[in-house]
């Protein structure tokens, strides 16, 4: 069976939060945004770099700013601390 990139990107990142590694989730949503852009679903690459940048805010990882360069190119440019990421997730 063939997953869709939908699912495989679900299922992949369910893993990545399943290990409890907030960095390398929030390298995944940002490479996961960076695909939805490719494939012209703008709505999604935003929503995936968002939740990234507020797991690299939350953490105050400098690549903070590569989610926020995403984000700038489709016209939102959230302030630093100031995303709708769920906190829950990344401080367990």
């Amino acid at each position: 069976m063939r997953l869709g990139h939908a699912q495989y990107f679900e299922q992949s990142l369910a893993q990545i939060r399943d290990s409890r590694r907030p960095l390398t989730e929030a390298e995944f949503l940002i490479n996961v945004g960076d695909v939805h852009q490719a494939i012209g679903d703008t709505g999604q690459a935003r929503e995936a770099w968002k939740q990234a940048l507020g797991i690299l805010d939350h953490l105050q990882h400098p690549s903070a700013a590569t989610a926020r360069d995403r984000l700038s190119t489709l016209g939102t440019s959230p302030t630093p601390g100031h995303c709708s990421q769920d906190r829950a997730a990344v401080d367990q």
